[in-house]
């Protein structure tokens, strides 16, 4: 029996119950209408954490981009503002607060 290929049918079907933003016994629920066995539905079942955690690590990924740019936006201005005799009040803690908040929220989206 060729379980990939008909998981592999189902794959767009199941992405879409996704998006649409079913839960996944509600998912399997609908597969177990459509005559899978049960090997199908537990490889289908690691197919859906696979395709939600990959939605969790790219948003991840990019809040720590995002973050880690803050960051360096932050330092290279508090030295900037430093030569030139401004007050780095606000690069040094808002900059750097705010870059370290969206970098530790794109870790935990990674890592959880």
């Amino acid at each position: 029996m060729d379980t990939n290929k008909s998981i592999a049918h189902y794959t767009e079907q199941i992405k879409t119950w996704i998006d649409a933003g079913h839960a996944n016994e509600a998912i399997l629920l609908n597969l177990k209408k459509m005559d899978l066995d049960e090997a199908q539905l537990i490889e289908t079942l690691v197919l859906l954490k696979k395709i939600r955690n990959k939605k969790r690590t790219q948003t991840g990924s990019m809040l720590v981009l995002i973050g880690i740019v803050i960051l360096g936006l932050g330092f290279i201005s508090c030295i900037v503002l430093h030569y030139l005799g401004s007050d780095i009040n606000f690069s040094l803690f808002g900059l750097t607060g705010i870059g370290a908040i969206i970098l530790i929220v794109g870790l935990i989206l990674i890592f959880n």
